[in-house]
């Protein structure tokens, strides 16, 4: 979300593919999102699903949005179990 509002990227397919299936950069129709990991640091050895990556989004115009710092996981993720009484699920 951005301002409050779901905002969606397609990715791009001449870009970088960083893990399989995701690729280092995205398009949107009023942003575009960039997602880098150094593929020389000690953490990211060893475990092809977890590393540390920076995050980068910037409007139309190129100007910086958005710049995070974090972990990226990829691969199978854990299906959280409905709420007991819920027709919920996430």
């Amino acid at each position: 979300m951005i301002d409050g509002n779901v905002k969606s990227f397609a990715a791009d397919h001449g870009s970088v593919e960083i893990y399989p299936g995701v690729r280092q950069e995205f398009d949107g129709k009023e942003f575009s999102l960039q997602l880098q990991h150094d593929v020389d640091d000690a953490d990211n050895r060893g475990n092809a699903q977890r590393w540390p990556a920076k995050l980068t989004i910037k409007d139309r115009h190129e100007r910086l949005v958005l710049l995070g710092m974090g972990v990226v996981t990829c691969g199978p993720q854990v299906a959280v179990p409905a709420v007991p009484g819920s027709n919920r699920t996430r």
